[in-house]
């Protein structure tokens, strides 16, 4: 395993450790990102084009941890989104590598 490889697994096990499902989500989205880009893929997401996995990884865990101090209604709803788009994204990288 390479070591931004290992920065980002890192990075994800300490970072995400509160509402599970967003958590596992962003996770799962951030580890297959960067076995795509262990593999010369390209990220696909404009906002995040052009980034290393290192700095978009630490981004993800900032935007789901910080998302944990909104009020309760707005908290919910952005957790469940997190956590969502995350496993559609960590889903779409898994058929992309295949």
């Amino acid at each position: 395993m390479n070591k931004k490889l290992l920065g980002v697994v890192l990075t994800g096990l300490i970072g995400l450790g509160g509402c599970a499902t967003a958590d596992r989500g962003q996770f799962a989205d951030i580890a297959t990102t960067a076995i795509g880009f262990n593999l010369n893929y390209v990220e696909g997401n404009p906002v995040f084009q052009g980034m290393d996995i290192l700095p978009m990884a630490v981004i993800k865990v900032a935007v789901t941890e910080g998302s944990k101090y909104t009020p309760k209604p707005v908290c919910t709803t952005l957790l469940w989104s997190l956590g969502t788009v995350g496993y559609g994204a960590a889903f779409w990288n898994v058929g992309v590598i295949m």
